[in-house]
């Protein structure tokens, strides 16, 4: 799995950000977003078992005094699933 968090601009609009940012396409400054990614252990199709490795995900790489804008997560390795029994 893999997880980007991008951070609402408004944190940079209110003065008290002082971390790394970069300016969007709008030429706004914003707070420079968290990307990271975790491998499960064995395949899966168990809604919990991926809300749970990207609720790890979130709380490992997100910036909890930030407010966020947007999250994209993506299914990398994706096999089609052909009977895969879940252990």
């Amino acid at each position: 799995l893999t997880l980007d968090v991008g951070y609402d601009r408004e944190n940079c609009d209110c003065g008290k950000y002082r971390g790394p940012v970069h300016i969007d396409h709008y030429g706004r400054t914003v707070p420079k977003g968290a990307h990271g990614s975790t491998k499960l252990d064995n395949p899966t199709n168990l809604g919990s078992i991926l809300i749970s490795a990207t609720t790890e995900l979130f709380e490992r790489i997100a910036d909890k005094t930030l407010t966020v804008r947007r999250i994209t997560i993506a299914a990398n390795r994706v096999v089609k699933d052909e009977g895969f029994f879940q252990v």
